[in-house]
């Protein structure tokens, strides 16, 4: 039991998993920035929804911010912001990177204690992928970092990673968790149950609708119910099949299906794309190279572009 709880915490995996988990979540959280950055001074400001003195927390709760430590004024909260993007930056390009993930994650805590009022689900997920992101060997592959590291050294194995993935197989349970919590959510309600839950959805019309959806799906008892009790099935099973070998790529490939098409479907911004890149962490050598092969089949390379 010893050697097994080892080798699944601690024996070296793939350093192009970490390093696609950094990039993922860096293009997102800049994302995230620019739909915030029009309302900044209104969401996070002293002059907009929610001012410093204002109560909008329990009695007797505390939430930590950096923006509580600097001047409230436009300005501080600019020079705040770009210094956050300034650093998203380097996460994304591998540029110091333990120091930038440690930072990037300081900045998402603080900008949303700041207001809690506009969080969501996705909010949440991002914030705790970013935590066990600082644990990660960031600076191995496809980095500045790297890069810097490597000048005028060769390497046999460029994509074996030498640190241990205790930390992406933490990301992997709270991914796991997340999935089986909504699942049990979802069960506890009657129109889940008895398969009507998407006919509401689909009227909720600030929502849903985002691109064109056969209205037959949802018009029609049978199609409804197949599709309500799919969702309960990817969110109450894929969480245990996913641990199963040789259901691991199948169930990859529901939950890529899963959320693309309520990406599709539904107006959620980045949530979906958000657990997309949590569900990074159950990837393998074996996957990425099975990608790569079939990338040189289609360019034409009969050699793997290394890009560390």
């Amino acid at each position: 039991m010893i050697a097994a709880w080892n080798r699944f915490f601690h024996q070296p995996a793939d350093a192009r998993i970490p390093a696609m988990i950094r990039i993922g979540l860096a293009s997102l959280v800049l994302i995230n920035l620019t739909a915030h950055y029009p309302n900044l001074e209104k969401w996070f400001g002293e002059s907009g929804v929610l001012p410093q003195g204002l109560p909008h927390l329990p009695e007797g709760s505390w939430q930590w911010t950096l923006l509580d430590g600097v001047p409230q004024t436009p300005l501080a909260l600019q020079v705040c912001f770009w210094i956050f993007v300034l650093q998203t930056v380097c996460l994304l390009l591998g540029l110091a990177s333990r120091c930038s993930a440690v930072a990037v994650f300081i900045w998402i805590v603080s900008f949303q204690h700041r207001n809690q009022l506009i969080l969501d689900g996705e909010d949440k997920v991002m914030r705790l992928i970013a935590f066990f992101l600082i644990f990660m060997p960031l600076a191995e592959i496809w980095s500045v970092d790297a890069w810097l590291l490597r000048r005028g050294k060769s390497q046999a194995e460029p994509y074996q990673s030498q640190a241990s993935p205790w930390a992406q197989r933490m990301l992997q349970y709270f991914m796991v968790l997340v999935m089986f919590a909504t699942g049990l959510w979802k069960f506890a309600g009657e129109s889940w149950r008895d398969g009507t839950a998407l006919y509401y959805v689909a009227r909720i019309d600030d929502l849903f609708g985002r691109f064109w959806v056969p209205h037959y799906f949802f018009d029609t008892r049978w199609t409804v119910r197949a599709m309500t009790w799919s969702v309960l099935y990817v969110e109450l099973v894929i969480p245990f099949l996913i641990w199963i070998p040789r259901a691991r790529r199948f169930s990859l490939l529901v939950l890529l299906a899963f959320h693309l098409s309520n990406e599709w479907a539904m107006h959620l911004f980045l949530f979906h794309w958000v657990m997309l890149c949590g569900w990074l962490s159950f990837l393998k050598r074996e996957d990425l190279d099975a990608v790569a092969r079939v990338w040189r089949k289609l360019t034409g390379r009969s050699v793997p572009v290394r890009l560390s």
